[in-house]
């Protein structure tokens, strides 16, 4: 198998007979990834779904008809949810 690592005419990588384009950023299994290795725009997109997901959830933990113990696991569940997916 013939392979060169340097970018060719257009941004483009050779090995053998497929042509493989280069790109600064694309996703992946719902992760953004850079050619730079720069995690700081998934981390910012991470947080942001997780305060989306808590804010949405206000209602629940406002409200008098649930009991605290109920709310206290819910909030613990998605607490480990979100940081297993960071």
């Amino acid at each position: 198998m013939v392979q060169n690592r340097r970018l060719g005419k257009g941004g483009t990588l050779n090995a053998e007979y497929h042509r493989i384009e280069a790109v600064r950023r694309f996703k992946y299994l719902g992760t953004v990834i850079y050619d730079s290795n720069d995690e700081t725009e998934e981390i910012r997109a991470r947080i942001l779904a997780a305060n989306k997901a808590y804010s949405s959830l206000q209602i629940i933990f406002r409200s008098k008809q649930i009991h605290r113990n109920n709310k206290i696991r819910l909030y613990k569940t998605l607490s480990q949810y979100y940081a297993m997916e960071v």
